[in-house]
């Protein structure tokens, strides 16, 4: 009996223990739309999107969805063009040339930090810059 009963207890912990860690990926079914770029091959804005589809599952709330991330040079340049300072700022000495913005539209799930929950939210910005062969999020969010 004894042994029935530490079966159950263990199976029920693993049980529990897994559920606690599964991940969902919130960026799974994600729509990418890359443009043509004169300033960054398809390679490059693909690490950029894995670089912003990692930073979406670890800090946003589980049960949101990033629904989709666009690149259009012609509006990423007037975008980073708006974030000269904070570039200056961040990273000294970086050409408005090493970064991208990219648009993104998301589904917040049941208790966002800031959104209203269960809401869809278009046009949240995504500035990136190039350093050392490696993109880094400059800012993010509505401009």
């Amino acid at each position: 009996m004894k042994k029935i009963i530490y079966v159950f207890l263990s199976l029920t912990v693993v049980i529990i223990v897994g559920l606690i860690f599964l991940e969902k990926d919130s960026t799974k079914n994600v729509k990418v739309k890359l443009g043509e770029s004169q300033e960054f091959s398809k390679e490059e804005l693909l690490e950029a999107v894995d670089l912003i589809k990692g930073n979406y599952r670890r800090h946003w709330e589980r049960d949101s969805h990033l629904l989709t991330l666009t690149f259009d040079e012609k509006k990423s340049k007037k975008i980073v063009s708006s974030f000269k300072n904070t570039l200056k700022e961040k990273y000294p000495g970086t050409k408005m040339t090493d970064c991208v913005a990219f648009m993104s539209s998301f589904r917040t799930g049941s208790k966002p930090e800031v959104y209203a929950p269960y809401q869809t939210y278009t046009d949240f910005q995504w500035i990136l810059v190039k350093l050392d062969n490696d993109w880094k999020i400059l800012t993010l969010g509505y401009g």
